[in-house]
């Protein structure tokens, strides 16, 4: 795995080769769990990468066949990215009885060198000079027994299996790059959190009554009523975490 000591450095350069868009003969070439992978936007979640082999399409750059993959949360909710797109790949839903003779559990790992059909299309991402076209797979479709043989080895990772810490680190390095945290490594308590100091009002002093203020003007000492002091928000128990991120440029 990646570890502190030795993060590798990556560039913004796609000056790559582009998996040609449309319709491809494909096989399922690497499933891989990457653990829990972060998201500024929707936070952790358990993600699966996997990728398909175009069959007979060789890349002019590299002397290999190209490939397409996504990365997907691993769930079998009916409304889930990886379910549909399990579904559109055997052409038809999931019915009770299905589900039932499977156990009520998905051996994904049978999807193997299986064979399908990916359409893929040309998605424009980042803005600015950072700005470039990606391929990405858009639906599949069942495929065909008869589709030639993969060319490269398949790739596959579970953290469940034996060995996987030593597993991991046989995997190639752009995918350790989309490796995130094992499962089940519980997150920092909440208590260790940063808290921050109560805030101290100063004491508001009472109005003064008609009578005082009377009183005062005849023994010369009148004062003006202070104006209430205005009400501070209840404490907050934490320091928000974004006030101790810093944003280092390199």
């Amino acid at each position: 795995m990646m570890g502190l000591n030795n993060i590798p450095f990556t560039t913004n350069n796609r000056d790559f080769e582009l998996a040609p868009a449309g319709l491809h003969d494909c096989r399922c070439a690497i499933i891989c769990d990457l653990g829990i992978v972060e998201s500024e936007k929707y936070g952790p979640k358990h993600k699966l990468y996997w990728a398909f082999e175009l069959l007979g399409q060789q890349m002019t750059t590299e002397d290999r066949p190209f490939k397409v993959g996504r990365m997907l949360n691993i769930t079998m909710h009916p409304e889930s990215t990886m379910r549909q797109a399990l579904e559109q790949w055997r052409g038809q839903t999931y019915s009770t009885d299905d589900i039932a003779k499977m156990n009520g559990s998905f051996d994904i790992e049978q999807l193997l060198g299986m064979p399908c059909r990916v359409n893929v299309m040309h998605e424009q991402r980042g803005e600015g000079a950072d700005k470039h076209s990606s391929p990405k797979i858009s639906s599949m479709m069942p495929g065909d027994n008869t589709f030639p043989a993969l060319e490269s080895d398949v790739i596959f990772f579970d953290w469940d299996m034996d060995n996987a810490d030593q597993h991991a680190e046989l995997l190639p390095d752009w995918l350790k790059i989309k490796m995130g945290t094992k499962p089940g490594v519980a997150p920092a308590p909440s208590s260790n959190r940063l808290k921050a100091p109560p805030i101290k009002t100063p004491p508001m002093r009472a109005p003064r009554t008609p009578a005082q203020e009377a009183r005062d003007v005849l023994e010369g000492t009148s004062r003006a009523t202070p104006p209430p002091a205005p009400s501070e928000p209840p404490p907050s128990d934490e320091v928000p975490l974004d006030r101790y991120d810093d944003d280092i440029p390199f």
